[in-house]
């Protein structure tokens, strides 16, 4: 009848005959779509061709020439760190979704743009990749890496998820799961000429379209699907800790000296340790770029732990209270391990990384207008150089008062916990009103401490 015409044979499945149909297009699918936000899944990190897009995926995405050059034959077929993804660069490196529906975009580690004339417009420009246990590539004479030029190269046996075809929703008349992994698509019942078809179809154009074309969520990179293990050759991008990282570009246009110092002070008294730091990984230039700056405040941050450390809470941990009948937590000796634990845990995971990647950079030696108690170039582990430029993080790893003061705070740790749990054991039980009987507790439950390094 009307409904068959109108299908060419139909699509989907008619509700009412519950015949099946032969494929083609229904009749309300539209023409193609464009952007879609893929999020990879849980564990996966986007990575993208250096043949399309060349190298240094950091920051605000240029659309890059037609014909990349002077890649180096290892190069060719590599992919990198980084995808395009809507929104915006903030301050701090992050690539932000701003709700532009694609209109700005920057390099994001978990999240592309795909979709017709998308950036990822092609199945292998960009993917979402794990990688697995791997003795390196047999055609790179078993090689797990390589620096050639500056740009290390990794190379392995990678999971890689299938993309999620969303351009066009006919394409999933007959997969529900396929239809739904689309931000654009929904599997559904819809009456057509009076008719009920079951198929694959574009949502709606009204307010739900917009709130999901806005949304920062992304979606996942077909979720539910069994990766496929490939052979990669991927350059890799690195994490730092910026204890000064700001949420949004600083505006600091004209300032004067002594106004920068002022700012800097301002942001290190509200420093991030390395667990809150949220940046996108950066790409070697990149990095140099960001540890100079960096540097300075990570190191502040350690000398100013390890004034705390030997002076006060390490001298101060046996007569430390464990806990208040107010509720206040007492002097919270397991917060103070794990906060020295953290920072150290990640100036030396810098300071490593600072070797391998940028062996010759050098950092000044004040932060926020103080002088920082690096090492210096040349003196061999002593800090207490002349006046020269910082060669390397100063971690104190191997300073006494630092580890004897984590141990008197970790033995102190230990006794609040049996004390805390005595003192649980032993409350009374009193009365809760209703006949009911509650426990008096005036007093936190134990908190595990955090293992130390």
């Amino acid at each position: 009848g009307m409904a068959e015409e109108l299908l060419g044979g139909s699509c989907g499945s008619i509700g009412g005959a519950g015949t099946s149909a032969a494929a083609a297009p229904h009749p309300l699918a539209p023409g193609k779509t464009s952007f879609h936000d893929i999020k990879c899944a849980p564990g996966f990190q986007c990575v993208s061709k250096v043949n399309y897009y060349g190298l240094g995926h950091d920051g605000k995405f240029q659309q890059p020439p037609l014909v990349i050059k002077g890649l180096s034959r290892k190069l060719r077929g590599a992919y990198e760190v980084g995808c395009p993804a809507r929104g915006t660069s903030t301050g701090a490196g992050l690539c932000r979704d701003d709700g532009t529906k694609g209109a700005n975009l920057c390099w994001s580690g978990n999240r592309y743009e795909a979709g017709l004339r998308a950036p990822c417009d092609a199945s292998d420009k960009c993917l979402c990749v794990r990688p697995v246990a791997s003795s390196g590539l047999k055609a790179r004479r078993n090689k797990a890496s390589e620096v050639k030029k500056g740009v290390e190269i990794r190379y392995g046996k990678y999971l890689v998820q299938e993309p999620s075809k969303c351009d066009d929703c006919r394409q999933h008349d007959q997969h529900e799961r396929d239809c739904n992994e689309c931000e654009n698509c929904e599997y559904a019942v819809r009456k057509v000429a009076g008719e009920q078809y079951t198929g694959c179809w574009n949502r709606d154009n009204g307010l739900a379209r917009q709130q999901r074309v806005e949304s920062t969520e992304g979606r996942d990179y077909l979720h539910g699907h069994d990766p496929q293990v490939q052979e990669l050759a991927i350059v890799p991008h690195y994490p730092i800790w910026d204890p000064g990282e700001r949420p949004d570009p600083p505006d600091d246009e004209g300032m004067s000296q002594e106004q920068s110092l002022a700012e800097d002070a301002a942001m290190l008294a509200g420093a991030r340790l390395p667990y809150q730091v949220r940046s996108e990984a950066l790409s070697r230039e990149a990095w140099i770029d960001r540890y100079k700056e960096a540097a300075p405040r990570a190191q502040l941050i350690m000398d100013r732990l390890h004034e705390d450390l030997v002076l006060h809470w390490g001298p101060g941990a046996k007569s430390a209270k464990c806990w208040n009948r107010v509720g206040d937590g007492g002097q919270d000796m397991t917060g103070k391990l794990e906060k020295a634990v953290s920072a150290k845990r990640g100036c030396l995971q810098m300071q490593e990384l600072a070797r391998t990647i940028a062996p010759d950079a050098t950092f000044p030696e004040q932060a926020g207008g103080v002088k920082v108690n690096c090492i210096k170039e040349g003196s061999d582990g002593n800090t207490n150089g002349a006046t020269r430029p910082c060669a390397q993080l100063n971690c104190y790893a191997s300073d006494a008062g630092w580890h004897k003061a984590i141990a008197e705070l970790r033995e102190r740790s230990a006794r609040c916990e049996q004390e805390v749990m005595h003192q649980a054991i032993d409350a009374p039980n009193v009365p809760a009103g209703n006949g009911q009987v509650a426990q008096s507790m005036a007093f936190p439950m134990p908190i595990a401490v955090a293992p130390l390094v």
